[in-house]
């Protein structure tokens, strides 16, 4: 059986309509991917909190 590591990051933005929020969402994205995690899920609690689940 294949064992799976989780990462949760919590990112805490100005309001979700901003280009400077879009960026930081793909930057942190982009990040995790080139270090081999695969973004699994999120959760957006508010204008300014993003929960982002990776895993790999």
């Amino acid at each position: 059986m294949k064992k799976y590591q989780y990462k949760t990051v919590n990112l805490f933005l100005t309001p979700m309509d901003s280009e400077v929020s879009q960026y930081e969402i793909d930057k942190k994205c982009n990040e995790m991917g080139q270090a081999g995690w695969e973004l699994v899920r999120f959760e957006i609690y508010n204008d300014t909190n993003i929960m982002l689940i990776f895993k790999k």
